[in-house]
């Protein structure tokens, strides 16, 4: 009984030792040599770019660092400041191509002359009186009429208005531009008693001539309005 379970066991062993003696004999596998790695530095010849250093990949980690990689809510849309770009660069294309408002300067013109103002007589008047008070109020002789006055009264017929008056004297101004610009009309009394007129240009005449000599000139009337 024995012999009869040895006998498997027996015929198995024999199996395995002749599956192994008819494996293939396979070659010794050995490790390759390590070699320095060969000097692979490209020689570039553009004129483009920035040498690249050691600390180059720094620089990238900085840059980087400044940047701003915020996601973006509409992947569609643009950012704000893309949109403003946007539209500045829209409007420049229009002003280019419509030409929009410039401002050209333009070489003044010397050549011309300014005009000359035109010279006007001055006005034979006189100041018939002034009353000062709370008020200043003066009557002026103008040879035809003698009217009211008072600072800012225009001269009926003229372009005189009165800006000043004082005790003895009434300032006007022509609204004009013209010459004089202002006179001054003085207090002075009628003479001679005519109506309604202004003070002679003359005194009366030199007295007639003798043995001695000719007569005298005849005498100088008031002056009845000083220019400015």
């Amino acid at each position: 009984m024995m012999h009869k379970r040895m006998l498997p066991l027996g015929l198995t062993l024999l199996s395995g030792m002749i599956l192994v003696g008819c494996a293939p004999e396979f070659p010794a596998v050995t490790a390759p040599e390590a070699r320095a790695p060969a000097d692979q530095t490209v020689e570039v010849t553009a004129e483009a770019g920035l040498p690249v250093t050691a600390d180059a990949t720094l620089d990238v980690i900085k840059v980087a660092q400044t940047m701003d990689f915020g996601s973006r809510p509409n992947p569609f849309g643009l950012l704000a400041r893309e949109v403003n770009f946007d539209r500045s660069q829209m409007a420049a294309r229009l002003l280019n191509d419509g030409g929009g408002f410039i401002t050209e300067y333009e070489e003044p013109d010397f050549t011309t002359a300014e005009p000359i103002p035109v010279r006007i007589p001055v006005p034979n008047w006189r100041l018939a009186g002034v009353l000062v008070g709370e008020s200043v109020v003066a009557l002026l002789d103008t040879g035809v009429q003698v009217i009211e006055i008072r600072p800012g009264t225009r001269i009926d017929g003229t372009n005189w208005i009165v800006i000043a008056i004082d005790e003895e004297t009434a300032t006007l101004r022509n609204t004009e531009d013209v010459l004089p610009k202002e006179i001054t009309i003085n207090l002075q009394s009628q003479l001679f008693g005519l109506p309604g007129a202004g003070a002679p240009a003359g005194g009366p005449p030199g007295g007639p001539g003798n043995e001695f000599g000719p007569g005298g000139p005849g005498g100088q009337g008031p002056e009845m309005g000083e220019e400015r």
